[in-house]
């Protein structure tokens, strides 16, 4: 796996691109008519030689994921909401890939199960079976998805742990899912890290394990005067969502006990919005980098600030590219995007 860090401004000239990542969250209420990260993804991810994925990280349909067609005008939006980003992935022929976040399981509701499977369902129908939504069933995972010849990523279903409602679970096998039990996921994560040969192991899912944004432990009500009243009531709520809940707390244990003694060399996740680059600890059994790509909607952001593992951190929407390169390097840019779908690497590093 990569271990040592170097600052980069530029690729590497003259080595050549296994697979480019692409890597966007929270991106489920995209703008009517254009929306402008949507737009950006689109044509970088066309103009990329070569093999490309693309991984939407969750909270793919807000604010409640896709009803059933007894809500008519709800069913009709949500579905334009998700056909967009599938549209805009799967126009440049990038193998995509769908995660499901919270807002995904009905927004928490009893009714999360059989939404994620209805989502599932429609991304499977718009895309003639070409569009991944894994883990699949409402299973937690880890899917495992071997890009090229140097990428592994593991794809996890986070709100499985922290939902309260009807859910897979069982023992090993059990309502079609591999792994059933917290103790069985963790178990399958170290698995597929131990057995990924040269792979580089990426493992991706909607809830951060690390952040400074808005559901992370560094905040207090007071944080949040003057940020509206949903945020401030959200922080008033001990919310499963929220880094301070106890069982919030012991899925992020769970998942960091997954990473000993191999861990991966990023996890990357939404749910916060806004872009994050987290300094990981390898050393200590920990990725190399946490990354927080939760701004896939133009301007759909909350406040962020810098925490003690932060080598950056920006409230701005857009994306996160990765590019793996077949030497044996790869490169971590950070694309910004503004109101008209333009771009800037706010930030880039290169992993060797």
């Amino acid at each position: 796996m990569l271990a040592a860090i170097a600052q980069s401004q530029q690729p590497p000239q003259a080595d050549t691109t296994d697979v480019a990542l692409f890597l966007i969250g929270d991106a489920g209420v995209p703008r009517v008519g254009f929306e402008p990260v949507l737009a950006a993804l689109q044509r970088e991810v066309a103009a990329t030689p070569g093999e490309r994925v693309v991984v939407f990280l969750g909270d793919n349909i807000y604010p409640r994921g896709l009803p059933d067609s007894t809500d008519l005008a709800a069913r009709i939006e949500a579905e334009r909401r998700l056909s967009v980003q599938v549209v805009a992935a799967e126009s440049s022929h990038a193998k995509t890939i769908f995660v499901p976040g919270n807002h995904d399981w009905d927004a928490e509701r009893p009714d999360g199960l059989a939404a994620i499977r209805r989502e599932a369902a429609y991304v499977r129908q718009i895309s003639h079976n070409t569009v991944l939504f894994l883990p699949a069933n409402g299973c937690p995972g880890p899917a495992v998805f071997d890009a090229g010849t140097r990428v592994r990523l593991l794809l996890l279903d986070t709100q499985w742990w922290l939902q309260a409602g009807p859910k897979p679970e069982g023992p090993p096998g059990s309502a079609g899912c591999p792994a059933a039990t917290s103790a069985d996921v963790v178990d399958s994560i170290r698995t597929h890290i131990a057995t990924a040969g040269g792979r580089s192991v990426v493992v991706l899912a909607h809830h951060p394990i690390y952040s400074g944004g808005a559901h992370g432990e560094h905040w207090n009500i007071g944080d949040y005067l003057g940020s509206g009243p949903v945020l401030l009531l959200r922080r008033m709520v001990n919310s499963p969502q929220d880094f301070r809940n106890s069982v919030n707390t012991a899925m992020r244990q769970a998942l960091s006990s997954a990473f000993d003694p191999l861990p991966p060399l990023l996890y990357v996740s939404g749910h916060d919005h806004g872009l994050q680059v987290l300094t990981g600890r390898p050393s200590a059994h920990e990725p190399l980098r946490y990354i927080v790509s939760g701004a896939g909607d133009y301007d759909h952001l909350d406040p962020t600030r810098r925490v003690d593992r932060t080598r950056w951190e920006q409230r701005a929407s857009g994306y996160v590219r990765v590019d793996f390169y077949k030497s044996g390097t790869a490169r971590l840019a950070v694309h910004v995007v503004d109101a008209q779908g333009g771009t800037k690497e706010a930030y880039t590093e290169t992993l060797q």
